[in-house]
């Protein structure tokens, strides 16, 4: 390839594969020699595959765990979702709606809309339940998702006929409030009973969809995602048997494939996505209508709405796995110990050479330790000679304490040898 690339590219890519292959071969290279030192010392060290197995295995362990960690981040990021009811409470309050003319306040009412989030363990009634575990369900329910985290628009629209167009209607959006709203309120000024209709956008993530008449009535599916209707509609087609057995990446058409993708007669599998979108509708919102009273018992009582929908994981769980990994103290021990076990394992490794040199050939060994501490012996010797001589081209170098000292040993020597004339 690199070399197809230079003929295209002329000289320039000439250059790269020139600059490219050596490296390549280099890395090649040292790989190899890495081996067959391994095989060599292994040969003599029967216990070092045992290390070598031990690095291995701690490499495999480092990457699965680095692994983990950023999938349990990105779920962190986005919550997985889980099948839960949505319990909406709709009512409303009235005040100084019998205080006539003697009322400083005009008559008001406030409509309030209150969501929580029921998970399947937790329809169960749990009036017998005792104090502290009352109490953890009570923490828990602070850590799940609010209201306003589950929706994507909140439509109210109030009697055109008692409320002018601007006052009649209350639209909210996500993304307009820092803080997540757990309940809705709307306020206004007024004394009849006023029919409100109220329309929620739920936030699905992945989206859901609306299927068409007779895409619905192929697969039995009403509202669904996109990946669940792929699925279902692929398991048809595998269920009878609508693939070319010599193409198999081709859906052969039976009669109620025709209804719903045309009088086409095969078509590809990559298709597939695109031929369905003209079926998949848009989610209707949930609209239902409430009566807003002004007498009687405020607040009023409440009417109870249950929605079934994918809402978000409590992030409490991963926030604590988190925190465990990133300030447990026993993992910094544990590569504590480990480190040290490895600076052990090396010291006994080259002792264990050394011995072992000594073993085989005494003379030869004593030989070649003497050459060898010889050879640092000059190397120590010339590199002092270098740093004093370096150090003698100064003048504060001959001012220092041991100057006067040095001379006079040096004239002592002198005489005593009969170089200097007395």
């Amino acid at each position: 390839m690199l070399r197809q690339g230079a003929q295209d590219n002329g000289p320039a890519g000439a250059a790269r594969t020139a600059e490219v292959a050596p490296a390549a071969k280099k890395k090649k290279k040292r790989k190899e020699r890495e081996q067959e030192s391994l095989r060599k010392v292994a040969a003599f060290i029967p216990e070092s595959k045992l290390f070598q197995q031990l690095k291995d295995t701690e490499q495999k362990m480092d990457a699965s765990l680095a692994r983990k960690k950023c999938q349990v981040e990105e779920t962190v990021k986005e919550p997985k979702r889980t099948p839960a009811t949505l319990r909406l409470y709709v009512f409303n309050s009235h005040a100084h709606q019998e205080g006539g003319e003697t009322s400083k306040e005009p008559p008001s009412w406030t409509l309030f809309l209150y969501g929580k989030l029921i998970r399947p363990k937790q329809e169960r009634k749990n009036d017998d339940a005792k104090p502290t575990e009352q109490k953890a369900e009570d923490e828990e329910d602070e850590d799940e998702p609010k209201l306003s985290q589950m929706l994507r628009e909140v439509h109210v629209q109030l009697d055109e006929t008692l409320f002018p167009v601007e006052k009649g209607k209350a639209v909210w959006k996500a993304g307009e409030d820092k803080k997540p709203i757990e309940c809705f309120e709307i306020k206004r000024v007024g004394s009849k009973e006023t029919k409100a209709r109220i329309t929620l956008h739920l936030d699905q993530v992945p989206p859901r969809f609306k299927l068409s008449d007779r895409l619905a009535e192929l697969l039995g599916i009403r509202v669904d995602t996109k990946p669940n209707v792929i699925a279902a509609l692929w398991q048809y087609i595998k269920k009878n048997q609508c693939q070319m057995r010599n193409e198999p990446q081709v859906i052969k058409c039976d009669e109620r494939l025709k209804q719903v993708f045309g009088k086409q007669e095969k078509m590809g599998f990559t298709k597939l996505a695109s031929a369905l979108q003209e079926h998949l509708l848009p989610e209707p919102p949930v609209t239902f209508d409430y009566t807003i009273k002004v007498n009687g018992p405020s607040p009023t009582h409440p009417d109870v709405y249950d929605l079934y929908i994918d809402a978000p994981s409590s992030s409490r769980g991963y926030d604590e796995f988190l925190r465990s990994v990133n300030n447990d103290k026993v993992v910094e021990q544990c590569e504590r110990e480990i480190s040290a076990l490895a600076s052990r394992v090396d010291e006994h490794k080259r002792r264990r050479a050394f011995f072992l040199g000594f073993s085989h050939s005494p003379v030869d060994f004593i030989n070649s330790l003497i050459a060898s501490q010889s050879r640092d012996l000059k190397v120590m010797k010339s590199s002092e000679a270098q740093n004093y001589a370096k150090l003698g081209g100064r003048a504060e170098f001959y001012k220092l304490p041991w100057a006067q000292d040095a001379v006079v040993k040096y004239l002592q020597r002198r005489l005593a040898a009969g170089a200097i004339e007395s």
